[in-house]
């Protein structure tokens, strides 16, 4: 990204509210708080159990605006630093807000959730979001074959391994978007420690992306691809920085070349809290700094599903998670 690529994303997101109807989108932390001071009310004159308020609060925050409120003000600042730290908070945000359940297995999170801890290397979180117990996932092809070659890495075992690959080569013959197939062919890559074919894929993965027509907000995900980021961070990291000095930075236009230098330069150490909240909201400063917990699967007949009950329980209990009215 260049200057001209900054303030192309800037120009973007101010347009947003003119372009998406009745959504109004934010420019400052002020804005998120009186959000949220709003929601919280309706929370408060609710007669609910705490545990039941703890889910609405969580589930009421509008993570989507805050990611592009925080991009949009560490672009106009260029603040990479900044842009870093928000990483990391809306990464852990939105792993905290993995409460509702999918109605499928853990193949669910080989995309967003897992890009976005990626992107801000916090690759032990993810491991609590896709433990080895909970084996190979079978929910769909593409995603599906993304959070297998994830546990695959985060893993290195001989067994998990070739059943994960076999099961994204087969996925890589059925139709699919080009973008989403270079996704899987970038982790094959990783996997198989083929660090040119990497730097090859990635590449053409982030060109790809800029020709998809299904991404959410589609001109702000072409200009600042997370899932991009993310890729280049596991590549860095995967078994134990083997391929580290190998990985190139890419040089595409919506590819932030100055956060890739920035975190390689300070050892991938993932950011630090940027925001905090006032005291009536101090349930989010609760949750910014609570440890996340593991995902467990729960059977359904014959299937498995992810376990968001257990998940949202035992968040709330080993965190001591309240809202204080």
């Amino acid at each position: 990204m260049e200057e001209i690529d900054y303030q192309d994303y800037i120009e973007e997101y101010k347009k947003l509210d003119k372009s998406t109807g009745s959504e109004v989108y934010w420019f400052s932390f002020d804005d998120e708080i009186a959000y949220l001071r709003e929601r919280m009310k309706v929370i408060a004159a609710n007669n609910q159990p705490a545990d039941k308020k703890v889910s609405v609060a969580i589930k009421t925050m509008q993570l989507e605006r805050r990611m592009l409120m925080n991009y949009y003000k560490a672009f106009s600042d260029r603040n990479i630093e900044f842009l870093n730290d928000v990483l990391f908070e809306n990464a852990h945000l939105l792993q905290m807000r993995q409460i509702s359940d999918p109605g499928c297995d853990h193949g669910v999170f080989g995309m967003r959730v897992s890009t976005n801890l990626l992107a801000a290397n916090l690759f032990e979180d993810l491991k609590k979001l896709l433990p080895f117990e909970n084996g190979i996932a079978k929910y769909s092809p593409i995603c599906t074959s993304i959070a297998n070659l994830l546990m695959a890495v985060l893993y290195d075992d001989r067994e998990f391994t070739k059943e994960a690959v076999d099961f994204a080569k087969k996925a890589l013959g059925k139709k699919a978007a080009q973008y989403d197939k270079l996704h899987v062919e970038c982790m094959l890559a990783i996997v198989e420690k083929d660090y040119e074919a990497f730097n090859e894929k990635l590449e053409l993965y982030c060109k790809a992306f800029k020709k998809n027509n299904d991404f959410f907000l589609i001109q702000l995900g072409k200009r600042f691809v997370i899932e991009a980021h993310g890729l280049y961070n596991l590549a860095k990291w995967a078994y134990a920085g083997e391929m580290k000095d190998k990985i190139v930075i890419p040089v595409a236009d919506n590819f932030c070349q100055e956060l890739a230098r920035y975190q390689d330069e300070n050892n991938h150490v993932p950011g630090e809290i940027r925001h905090v909240y006032p005291e009536d909201l101090d349930f989010y400063n609760q949750l910014m700094v609570a440890n996340p917990v593991e995902m467990h699967l729960v059977s359904r007949g014959k299937k498995l599903f992810v376990d968001t009950d257990r998940y949202l329980a035992e968040m709330i209990s080993k965190n001591d998670l309240k809202i204080i009215i």
